[in-house]
């Protein structure tokens, strides 16, 4: 899986807000913004199991018309992530743009079932996914979807060193701040990038897979903690897959995080 961070300016930020919490859609058809304002067309072809699928879409605004507004540097943040109906993994991909707000990538679907393809901008402010649409692999009968349990263990190796996942209660529509807790050899403060500047980052899914949300770290509290800021939109569970530079290795942790309404 490949990371990019890139820095991203007012443009995209623009971009971000006209597009940001999109609704399901189904391939081939419209979806609709927050706003209800802009659209995204999906279009998927040759969708068969072991076979190269291509995958498209469209960035309308409100009249049905290409978003062209969209600079180089906007273009290159966008990725979509592929997720199999098990939320065992997934993959990211950079689509190519051929402008005027359409952008396409092959993809060969390996499992049946109802795959979660969405679409999102990587940048350092995390946002929930621009879009999303669902194909459906090889069978129409009705699908166990994969159920998550929350995570009994929030203590962890990472590389050479002991690491904990602390958070306070997760409430829907709160901030919360996701937190990894090193424990480093002889004091050392260690780095959370990679030797070519690249950022930890986490993508979390819900198990219905309808959100797909996307952050970096707010703060590295003196080498020794990497400080997440998340938004859930919903309460219920949530896969995260954590992809952590320490002192420039890669290394990849998930856990199941429940966010919960507090009770009356």
């Amino acid at each position: 899986m490949k990371r990019a961070a890139m820095a991203v300016g007012g443009l995209l930020a623009l971009f971000i807000l006209a597009f940001y919490l999109q609704r399901s859609g189904l391939s081939g058809q419209k979806t609709e913004t927050a706003a209800g304002v802009d659209q995204v067309v999906w279009d998927v072809k040759n969708a068969e199991k072991g076979k190269e699928a291509k995958v498209s879409f469209i960035m309308q605004n409100e009249r049905g018309e290409a978003f062209r507004g969209l600079g180089d540097t906007a273009r290159g943040a966008v990725r979509a992530v592929i997720v199999p109906p098990s939320l065992a993994e997934y993959e990211e991909v950079r689509p190519a743009s051929s402008g005027a707000g359409t952008f396409s990538f092959s993809y060969t679907f390996k499992q049946t079932g109802e795959y979660a393809v969405f679409a999102y901008v990587k940048n350092k402010d995390g946002h929930e996914a621009v879009s999303r649409t669902s194909v459906k692999i090889g069978t129409d009968k009705k699908e166990t979807k994969a159920k998550l349990a929350p995570s009994p263990l929030l203590s962890m190796k990472v590389g050479p060193y002991e690491a904990s996942l602390v958070f306070p209660a997760l409430r829907p529509g709160q901030p919360s701040d996701i937190v990894f807790q090193f424990t480093p050899q002889n004091r050392k403060e260690l780095s959370f990038q990679s030797a070519s500047g690249q950022v930890s980052s986490l993508l979390l899914l819900d198990e219905n897979r309808k959100h797909l949300l996307y952050a970096e770290p707010v703060r590295d509290e003196k080498g020794k903690e990497l400080v997440f800021s998340v938004t859930f939109p919903e309460e219920g569970m949530y896969k995260m897959w954590a992809s952590l530079y320490v002192d420039g290795k890669p290394y990849e942790k998930t856990f199941v995080l429940h966010v919960a309404k507090p009770k009356s």
